[in-house]
């Protein structure tokens, strides 16, 4: 569901920036025919939905930015919460997003922004609230516990482990199906 739910988000995503109906079919059919979308449309990973939900969050954005509207703010902050609850990293890409809309919000609204912005915290917290309680009274953190905080966290820093890190990134991406080339 989530695969072909990208593909309309790409598609309306597409209509909403100026393209015509052939762009748009264009640009589902690309999203239909990313490797990983694929792969992931029958499995349990939970990345495909979380795309389907930033990119969702993306149109209601764009779709509200040049006027509020309930429309389009609702619908942007159930994404945003549902994005939030599949994926912890949608916090990093849902970010620019929600503080994009927020700014939007403020210039249109003025003195009168506090409403959707109350609005859009209740819609998250009442998505994710039960989820970040349970994980406190659990392990003491609303998203993770503390050993696997632990486990991510790197003691050293600096531009010598990025680009060692980047080159083996890169060396796992970017692996060829021919042995001499890889």
């Amino acid at each position: 569901v989530a695969w072909v739910g990208c593909a309309l988000a790409v598609s309306l995503l597409t209509r909403t920036l100026g393209g015509g109906g052939r762009v748009q079919l264009a640009a589902a059919l690309l999203a239909l025919g990313v490797p990983s979308g694929i792969l992931q449309a029958s499995s349990t990973n939970t990345n495909l939905l979380a795309a389907y939900w930033l990119l969702a969050l993306v149109y209601f954005t764009l779709e509200g930015r040049r006027e509020f509207s309930w429309a389009s703010a609702v619908p942007a902050s159930v994404s945003l919460a549902l994005a939030l609850f599949t994926k912890p990293t949608a916090y990093l890409f849902g970010l620019p997003w929600g503080l994009w809309l927020l700014f939007s919000w403020g210039r249109n609204l003025r003195w009168r922004f506090w409403r959707p912005l109350l609005v859009a915290m209740d819609l998250i917290l009442l998505v994710n609230g039960p989820y970040f309680l349970r994980n406190l009274a659990w392990m003491g953190h609303p998203l993770s516990s503390t050993q696997d905080q632990e486990f991510a966290h790197s003691d050293h820093y600096g531009p010598a482990l990025l680009g060692t890190n980047l080159v083996r990134h890169l060396a796992l991406e970017l692996q060829t199906p021919w042995p001499r080339a890889n």
